[in-house]
């Protein structure tokens, strides 16, 4: 069902995810797998999507239409102008493009969400278990992951756990979770604020590239409602790292035993590694990789 915000009352829990689409990346194809591998593996599954009437129009055009009803209970339509956040993104060692990158509303969600309880996912994190049902059974006001590992199980670069060698410790924006009380307004109000001022945060925190990145603008928030001190503002939202596949890495195949991955050596890009993975929640940063492989991931949800 297709709602306005402002017509939305709050269930009790649920997942939001955004979904914007653009020439290079298909992300309303991403959403749809996303949100029926939380439906198949969570409890807390009602899920809601955040798009605009664009795509709308194209997954009415390109899906059909009782998976997009099984898939979505919500479907929050915004005519939303999206700032200019050009990313490049990899597909292999061997291929790169540039796209637009619309996050930069991600923040707005604590006033749209339908439920008392939310947990906002990325459309390229894909659920196989039910692990981060967990949350929704503590008093956490805000809770996200604060660390990551690739395929192999090793820490990501020392630019993905700070955001700069001597700075603050990053928190991902991958997966947040929250409850509609006045710390998580707290925190929602600062990461648009340092949205809104993030080239004086750019300066502060001695971050690089022109990207606007929401792990960022959260890693800060945090700290900044630490009293800008090295404590942890924010809960855990699982005790085990984030698992995430770099855009470098490949995915050669997805069926009913998980997925197959060749993991890219970071300092020999010829040489990868075969990683099986299998129910485990995974961030897929190559997102053309799981694209690629997309009929066979729906068919293990479906």
């Amino acid at each position: 069902m297709t709602q306005n915000p402002q017509a939305l009352t709050h269930e009790d829990s649920g997942i939001l995810m955004f979904a914007y689409n653009n020439e290079q990346i298909d992300y309303i194809r991403l959403a749809l797998l996303a949100a029926l591998s939380a439906k198949k593996h969570m409890a807390n599954n009602q899920v809601a999507l955040m798009t605009d009437q664009g795509t709308v129009a194209w997954m009415i055009q390109s899906l059909p239409k009782d998976l997009v009803d099984r898939a979505f209970d919500h479907i929050i339509v915004e005519d939303v102008k999206h700032e200019k956040n050009i990313r490049t993104h990899y597909d292999s060692p061997w291929n790169q493009f540039q796209a637009q990158f619309s996050n930069t509303n991600k923040h707005s969600v604590f006033h749209k969400t339908p439920f008392k309880k939310s947990l906002l996912i990325d459309v390229d994190y894909i659920i196989g278990n039910n692990n981060l049902d967990q949350v929704f059974g503590t008093d956490s006001s805000v809770a996200m992951f604060g660390e990551a590992m690739d395929l192999r199980g090793l820490p990501p670069h020392h630019y993905e756990q700070h955001l700069h060698p001597l700075g603050i410790k990053m928190w991902w924006s991958t997966a947040v979770y929250w409850q509609q009380d006045e710390h998580a307004r707290l925190f929602f109000d600062l990461w648009e604020h340092v949205k809104d001022n993030y080239e004086f945060y750019k300066f502060t925190y001695k971050f690089p590239g022109a990207l606007f990145r929401t792990d960022y603008a959260v890693s800060i928030a945090c700290h900044l409602l630490a009293g800008q001190t090295g404590e942890e503002w924010a809960s855990r939202i699982s005790n085990q790292p984030m698992r995430y596949m770099d855009g470098k890495d490949d995915l050669a195949a997805a069926d009913k035993n998980g997925w197959l991955f060749l993991s890219n050596d970071r300092h020999e890009n010829w040489k990868n590694l075969a990683v099986r993975i299998q129910d485990e929640n995974v961030h897929f940063m190559n997102k053309r990789g799981l694209l690629r492989h997309w009929e066979k991931a729906m068919e293990s949800v479906c």
